[in-house]
């Protein structure tokens, strides 16, 4: 194959690409966005996800460490080795320990945070970026 035709091959992969991340201009992204985010509240799966995770606070060294996550139904906990965290997603109440401080906290707060997306903090800016299919399923993205 000759190079003019290779990168012209390349250029069109490349742009069909890029026009497939784009948002479609004719939809409402946001209303579409926060439709997932609410999905994401309300799963009705049974899944466990373990994960290393690395941490870096503002102005401090960074550090690894694990997690677990257990959904049944409407039922979520979180482990950390610092923090246990337990909430009803639909009742939208929870209940949280931090095993290094002693502190406790109970309310919909708690599931604002471990109920899918978190949400305890406003929403700064929210894209609907479109649907995709991978080996683990389809997805809203």
């Amino acid at each position: 194959m000759k190079r003019a035709s290779r990168a012209a091959i390349l250029m069109a992969s490349v742009l069909a690409c890029e026009a497939a991340l784009q948002p479609p201009a004719d939809h409402d992204d946001a209303k579409k966005a926060l439709a997932v985010l609410e999905r994401t509240k309300t799963t009705k799966v049974t899944y466990a996800l373990y994960s290393w995770n690395k941490i870096t606070p503002v102005d401090q060294a960074a550090s690894e460490e694990w997690s677990a996550e257990f959904n049944d139904e409407s039922s979520h906990r979180v482990e950390t080795p610092r923090d246990r965290l337990i909430a009803n997603c639909v009742e939208m109440s929870g209940f949280y320990n931090s095993l290094t401080s002693g502190k406790t906290l109970s309310g919909p707060a708690v599931a604002g945070a471990v109920c899918g997306i978190n949400t305890d903090k406003p929403v700064i800016s929210i894209r609907y970026m479109g649907h995709v299919v991978d080996p683990a399923g389809d997805a809203s993205v």
